[in-house]
C-alpha cells in the first residue's frame, strides 16, 4: 500500500499519518526533536519522516489543469445547503436557480496578480 509514495519505510502507517499532521497544521513547523518525542520514534527515524514530508509539500508548477486553453468539466458539484435543513444538506449545481428562474452559469478560474 506505502510502495511508490513518501511512507515507503518500515515505519507503521498510523505515524506517518501523524507526522504528517503535525507538519501540516503548525504554523511555525516542528523540530525532527519535537517529532521524535511526540511519535516515541528514534531521533533518526524522526528526521527522515520529517525531511521525506517536507520534500513531498513542496509545490510543483504543472501547469493549468487539462493543459492551456482546455476546458474541464465537474460534473454533480454541490453548492450550498438547502434552506430549512441541516448544514450538511446541499443542493446538486444543475438545481440553483438565480430570481428569474433560470440556473445559474458557474465558472471558475485561477486569479491572476493577487
Amino acid at each position: 500500500m506505502t510502495v511508490g509514495t513518501v511512507f515507503e519505510r518500515k515505519v507503521p502507517l498510523h505515524k506517518w499519518v501523524v507526522a504528517t499532521y503535525l507538519l501540516s497544521s503548525s504554523k511555525k513547523g516542528i523540530s525532527a526533536h519535537q517529532l521524535h518525542c511526540l511519535l516515541d520514534a528514534q531521533y533518526k527515524t524522526a528526521w527522515f519522516m520529517a525531511h521525506r514530508i517536507r520534500e513531498a509539500m513542496v509545490l510543483i508548477d504543472t501547469g493549468p489543469m487539462g493543459g492551456g486553453g482546455t476546458m474541464i468539466e465537474a460534473d454533480e458539484t454541490d453548492f450550498g445547503r438547502v434552506p430549512g435543513n441541516s448544514r450538511k444538506a446541499t443542493l446538486p449545481a444543475n438545481h440553483l436557480k438565480n430570481s428569474s428562474g433560470s440556473p445559474y452559469a458557474i465558472s471558475t478560474g485561477i486569479a491572476a496578480n493577487i
